[in-house]
């Protein structure tokens, strides 16, 4: 079996940081690494982190951004393949075992994108996270969907492209992909429920405090991956036509425009 390192970057996180530990440690994985950097806590979150010393490779030093912290959680692991648990979201039981397995019958695997939940600051299920089909159009144009704690790399793929990009500040696992993906890495998406990514209103993705940087990222990128000048970015029929071809590839996402339309029919909890 593979051994697996998990890498994640805390930095004030003290009320989610136990739950994101709890929830590696207490997989079944035969082989793992577990890499905890805190870039400079004070809320108390290093405490916690204290408490799992003799279970946990802990790194206490500034960075220079979170890209910058994943790589250095890159540069000390020694697993075959590497996953990325944010501070607040978690892994769901038995995670790790499949991705394990996964890994080792198909040895030309490069990417796995597991599904997921988007779930509230109390863990209560908002919706389901099904991952796209993967190609670099769907990325370019902002029409691949993934859960980044539910995703798992190869290690020596990883290695191939340098790591993550530290200039880029919103969607540096995103671009990692799209990198792996235009030179032709082995991708797979699974419909396995492999963890939660948590949203609420002071987190990144719920304050939406960080849109303008990522729409330049993303038009950046846009430009790189496809050639084409960056005002045709989202411009066109393309990204609708492209959306319409993940619905299409998996039904399932009907289901998720459901509980998207009516929250309080499909809540459920985590606990």
């Amino acid at each position: 079996m593979k051994k697996i390192s998990i890498i994640t970057i805390s930095y004030n996180q003290k009320d989610f940081i136990k739950e994101a530990i709890d929830s590696v440690l207490d997989q079944e994985c035969e082989d793992l690494e577990y890499i905890v950097i805190d870039a400079g806590s004070t809320d108390g979150s290093r405490d916690i982190i204290d408490r799992y010393s003799d279970q946990i490779i802990k790194v206490y030093e500034p960075d220079e951004g979170q890209a910058d912290g994943l790589n250095k959680g890159l540069r000390m692991a020694t697993g075959d393949v590497i996953g990325f648990v944010n501070s607040d979201d978690l892994l769901i039981d038995g995670s790790l075992r499949y991705v394990a397995e996964q890994f080792t019958r198909r040895g030309k695997l490069d990417v796995l994108f597991g599904s997921g939940y988007k779930v509230d600051e109390d863990l209560n299920v908002i919706h389901d996270i099904y991952p796209d089909r993967f190609t670099v159009d769907k990325y370019a144009h902002m029409a691949f969907n993934f859960i980044q704690t539910g995703t798992f790399f190869k290690r020596s793929a990883i290695d191939r492209i340098g790591g993550f990009n530290l200039e880029n500040r919103t969607c540096w696992d995103g671009e990692l992909i799209a990198i792996l993906g235009k030179e032709g890495a082995v991708m797979k998406r699974s419909l396995k429920k492999l963890a939660a990514f948590r949203i609420y209103g002071s987190s990144i993705s719920g304050s939406g405090s960080n849109s303008a940087n990522y729409l330049a990222d993303r038009a950046r990128l846009f430009v790189e991956l496809t050639g084409r000048p960056s005002d045709e970015f989202l411009k066109g029929i393309v990204p609708f036509w492209l959306r319409f071809v993940n619905f299409i590839e998996t039904p399932l996402k009907l289901k998720v425009y459901g509980q998207k339309s009516f929250p309080a029919l499909w809540r459920k909890t985590l606990k």
